[in-house]
């Protein structure tokens, strides 16, 4: 996650999600499934399905209708679903970067509305069209994880490049490439925390791979929010239920 949203480096940050996945981490199944629900769509829900399949509700809530849904869990309190959400820390992590790094700030985002999420992506811009999917045949969920054979291995079975498909290599790229050098960084202070900005290149968007796209409240259609997860949190919690009927007529 901080690999994807503060380096700017998506390809990478998805390899590790997905190397942790294979460990039996379903929040990892759905964490990836989220950044690449635009660019790689089938993938996307292949992910969605594994978590699901190991019982992980959010990923429910993608894959299911809002009717569906209500008949198979009910209806779903704010403290059931406070739990699916990323911890706060990092939620703090990638809030604080998103506000304070020059380089996300100087183009069009969009960040969710949910108050305790940190996720954010780029908006879709006329100069920069969003992805195109090109067709492909659906991919199995069963075979994605699938390690028993060497055909079907974490690593035969990853898409991305074989330069982001071991730790150690990444981790080695991490201190090469992707950490700005001391003289790129410009500390800031404020009375209560102090942060860093980099002016670096590398927090540029990836060419390649993109975090998704913010999806938006059909009914006063000025929230956005990453996930399904965070829309019907911040409506059961009372937030956004309170405030939409004002952001319709405004």
């Amino acid at each position: 996650m901080i690999r994807s949203y503060c380096h700017g480096l998506v390809e990478q940050g998805a390899s590790l999600l997905k190397l942790n996945s294979t460990l039996g981490c379903p929040r990892s199944l759905y964490a990836l499934a989220l950044i690449l629900r635009d660019s790689r769509r089938n993938e996307s829900r292949s992910y969605l399905s594994l978590a699901a399949a190991e019982g992980y509700l959010p990923a429910w809530q993608e894959l299911l209708p809002a009717p569906e849904m209500k008949a198979k869990y009910g209806d779903l309190d704010a403290h059931v679903l406070r739990s699916y959400l990323d911890p706060p820390c990092l939620n703090k992590l990638l809030g604080r970067h998103y506000l304070y790094c020059k380089s996300v700030r100087g183009v069009q985002t969009s960040h969710c509305w949910n108050p305790l999420c940190g996720r954010w992506a780029y908006k879709a811009t006329a100069r920069e069209p969003p992805p195109t999917m090109a067709a492909a045949p659906p991919v199995n969920p069963l075979t994605l994880l699938d390690s028993s054979s060497p055909s079907h291995s974490a690593e035969a079975s990853f898409p991305f490049s074989e330069t982001a498909q071991h730790v150690e290599a990444l981790m080695c790229q991490n201190t090469t490439t992707a950490l700005p050098s001391s003289d790129t960084l410009s500390c800031m202070q404020s009375p209560t925390t102090q942060f860093c900005t980099t002016t670096t290149t590398s927090q540029s968007p990836s060419p390649k791979l993109r975090v998704s796209r913010m999806k938006m409240c059909s009914q006063c259609r000025r929230a956005k929010y990453c996930s399904k997860l965070c829309q019907v949190y911040d409506w059961r919690s009372g937030k956004h239920k309170m405030e939409c009927q004002y952001l319709r007529h405004a």
